[in-house]
């Protein structure tokens, strides 16, 4: 982006307002809007943990969000360096209080953070408090929730619509004070920012109760103070099932919005009508459903490996078939299939000559070949074959040992037929 262009004469108003719901005994939220250094800062954050724990994170997070951006204000660090650190440091200060007093123990809460300086702004958020922006009359939401929901929307299951109905909307993925580790969601380029715009903080009390559009027609008709009353009142109007936390700031003195730039919505702001895209699952089927969140990347691993070994094994069983049916015919003696318990004992592995031999392979592949998950032949159907434990080893040396009827029993479970797989992967 070219910064040259812009000036640093901005001026700026803002109004908030805090409030308990029409629910809750106490209120978690917390706010705090000041000047430093690095601009105009503002933030919002939403505790959780009952009591009044929720309500000793949210407070704690901004006075060390405060301290930490006044004390470093002045350094060579840039403002988006600072913001995270300052993240950082709000989450250890909370995970620190819990240690020192373990009756605190799980409290947390989410945080957004907006500093606006020198006709730029950025901004960052920790859960699912959020940021919009109002700009030649169109809202956008600028920060991106970490929620359950939201990891469904960017993996394509649900839609926006669907996710502000979905019963698990409320999980957060992350949040200050529960992890060492936090990744904030911050914009990676600077946001400018033009006379007009007006920017929007608020906790999920306000977003989780009227929707983007009534929150636009109120801003937009509306000064910052007159917004803030108004937007809490709208959330109360529709239950205040939680608590409502709302900070509204208006540029009524910048750069202008560029006539080509006017209807390009700002950098990274979320496209909400994006169309919903499925996935497929194994058996073909259009599906939104997903394991519980977060996934067992090391299960998922060990069930992908185990399907491919499987997959491998019906083709290694079919190669080695043709292999002696129509190409090895001058091989008097083969190993058809050893059992588990027979250990190194050469005297219990049956050796069968060949025409023998391409019977029982026939029929062996012709069983299970044509079969599918429901009806694939027990071992006692088979003639002349004893089977017990099948072996497969890949060309790195690894070995996949199974029995028979566990075999028949993944592929019951995961409603897989041979033939199609077989057909799909030769052809």
């Amino acid at each position: 982006m070219d910064l040259s262009s812009i000036t640093n004469k901005y001026s700026l108003n803002f109004g908030n307002k805090t409030d308990v719901g029409r629910v809750r005994e106490g209120n978690e939220d917390y706010m705090a809007s000041f000047q430093t250094k690095i601009g105009h800062i503002f933030i919002v954050c939403d505790g959780m943990g009952g009591h009044t724990s929720g309500e000793i994170a949210s407070r704690l997070a901004v006075e060390r969000l405060k301290e930490y951006l006044e004390n470093n204000s002045e350094s060579s660090k840039s403002t988006k360096q600072l913001l995270l650190e300052s993240l950082e440091n709000a989450n250890q200060a909370i995970i620190d209080k819990t240690i020192e007093s373990p009756e605190y123990k799980g409290m947390g809460t989410t945080c957004v953070i907006l500093a606006i300086k020198s006709g730029v702004a950025y901004y960052a958020n920790v859960g699912d408090s959020r940021i919009y922006i109002i700009r030649n009359g169109i809202i956008y939401q600028i920060t991106k929730d970490q929620t359950f929901v939201q990891t469904l929307i960017d993996q394509g299951h649900i839609n926006y619509d669907e996710a502000e109905i979905h019963p698990r909307k409320n999980e957060l993925v992350q949040a200050l004070g529960i992890n060492e580790r936090i990744v904030p969601e911050i914009n990676e380029v600077a946001l400018r920012i033009f006379k007009g715009d007006k920017f929007i903080l608020c906790s999920d009390g306000l977003s989780g109760m009227i929707n983007d559009n009534e929150i636009f027609g109120i801003v937009k008709a509306n000064e910052p103070v007159t917004a803030s009353n108004l937007l809490v009142s709208a959330a109360n109007d529709k239950g205040g099932t939680d608590n409502i936390t709302v900070q509204v700031i208006s540029i009524i003195e910048g750069d202008i919005l560029p006539v080509d730039m006017k209807n390009i919505p700002p950098v990274g702001a979320l496209d909400k009508n994006t169309e919903i895209k499925f996935t497929k699952s194994i058996t073909g089927n259009t599906t939104r459903e997903i394991s519980d969140y977060p996934i067992n990347e090391k299960e998922s691993k060990n069930n992908s490996k185990m399907i491919l070994s499987l997959l491998a094994l019906f083709i290694l069983i079919i190669f080695i078939s043709f292999y002696f049916l129509f190409f090895n015919k001058s091989v008097s003696d083969i190993n058809i299939i050893s059992h588990s318990e027979s250990s190194n004992d050469s005297s219990n592995i049956e050796n069968v000559n060949n025409e023998t031999n391409g019977k029982i392979l026939n029929d062996f592949l012709s069983k299970i070949y044509l079969g599918n998950a429901e009806n694939y032949p027990k071992v006692e159907e088979f003639e002349n074959i004893e089977i017990d434990t099948i072996e497969y080893t890949d060309k790195n040396g690894n070995m996949t040992r199974i029995s028979y009827n566990q075999l028949l029993k993944i592929l019951k479970i995961m409603n897989l037929n041979l033939r199609n797989i077989l057909l799909q992967i030769i052809y």
